[in-house]
């Protein structure tokens, strides 16, 4: 079973070979699923379906197909570029799907609850630390001060890539404006002391 088709990087055979050439981007690809099956043999998934999860879906294939294009003679910047772009992609389907709930009476509310649960089941203590700020009928906050993805990214030496799934949150989350507003100030994988998530009311402001 080719791992890469069941991953956030699914799509990347027509992108690979759309960008850098028929040949090129199908190496690329290629070397993608291949590395990623040797990650996957080697990965610690911690006794955890939640930290398994991630490493299968995201984590190791981000790793994967970044190896790949600078084993393929792309420079790392053009490398990370193109890695966010991809990412990018997936963030702004994921927004158009959840912003469909935002009709909802009580929006705020039960996207306060539906995040709450997540974070508890899919961001376990085994791979996140999280500490919860404020839970009220004005804002939902949270920080995070480790987590599994930096610390993975860290761990096979490029955790310069980190800030590019970070940045899939500002654009899954802004798709929830007006009726939830995200606001971010500070990540771990940009030197700050904490991923901070605030999730703020839009009829409350």
């Amino acid at each position: 079973m080719n791992s890469l088709n069941k991953s956030i990087l699914s799509f990347i055979k027509k992108d690979c070979i759309a960008e850098f050439g028929t040949e090129k981007g199908m190496k690329i690809y290629t070397d993608t699923s291949v590395m990623l099956t040797e990650l996957l043999e080697n990965a610690d998934f911690r006794n955890s379906n939640a930290v398994e999860k991630h490493l299968r879906y995201y984590i190791l294939p981000e790793i994967a197909f970044y190896r790949a294009m600078q084993k393929n003679g792309v420079e790392k910047e053009k490398a990370y570029l193109f890695l966010h772009k991809e990412l990018q992609k997936t963030a702004i389907k994921a927004g158009k799907k959840i912003s469909i709930f935002t009709i909802l009476p009580y929006f705020f509310f039960i996207a306060k609850w539906i995040i709450k649960k997540t974070m508890a089941y899919y961001f376990p203590k085994t791979g996140w630390k999280t500490e919860w700020k404020v839970d009220d009928k004005k804002e939902l906050a949270m920080n995070i001060h480790s987590c599994l993805y930096l610390e993975t990214f860290t761990q096979y030496g490029c955790p310069e890539i980190c800030k590019a799934t970070c940045d899939t949150d500002i654009t899954t989350y802004d798709s929830l404006a007006p009726k939830m507003i995200f606001v971010r100030t500070k990540t771990l994988s940009t030197g700050g002391d904490c991923c901070d998530f605030r999730f703020l009311n839009g009829d409350k402001k």
